[in-house]
């Protein structure tokens, strides 16, 4: 493959978790990147068992809901990264009060976009000032890796 066919970053938002082999799912994204770029995943966290209770139940009430899906804990994601070959491996916790805003939408929209907003500051601030904190009940992980050689 020529370097101009090459990327200087990946980004994929819910994906990885639907695949049935992820580790070779990254390894094939790795080849697709340019050295020193980067990949970044979000991807359902399996460490708050309130928010896995409720995916259970909606995996069962919601058709359109996806029951082929998997959670990770932060050393399994890390460690499918790390497998596929990436670099400068980090995960962190996202989204305590805002996710579910981005998967069920709420009517009327106005009411919705303010309780939106105000959810979405409010995960800004916990998850840079107390990611620790946040950690074992967000709803997701981010995953950013590169690749080096």
């Amino acid at each position: 493959m020529r370097s101009n066919n090459l990327f200087d970053g990946i980004i994929m938002v819910g994906v990885l978790h639907h695949m049935e082999a992820p580790i070779e799912a990254l390894r094939s994204l790795r080849r697709l990147l340019k050295n020193g770029g980067w990949i970044a995943v979000n991807e359902p966290s399996s460490l708050n068992p309130v928010i896995q209770l409720l995916r259970r139940i909606r995996k069962r009430s919601d058709s359109t809901y996806s029951d082929e899906q998997r959670t990770y804990s932060p050393d399994e994601l890390y460690a499918q990264f790390a497998e596929a070959g990436f670099d400068q491996v980090e995960i962190r916790p996202q989204g305590l009060f805002s996710t579910p805003f981005a998967e069920v939408p709420v009517r009327p929209e106005c009411i919705f976009s303010i309780l939106a907003k105000f959810a979405c500051a409010t995960d800004f601030i916990l998850e840079k000032h107390l990611p620790g904190l946040i950690k074992p009940f967000s709803w997701s992980l981010i995953a950013t890796a590169r690749k080096n050689r």
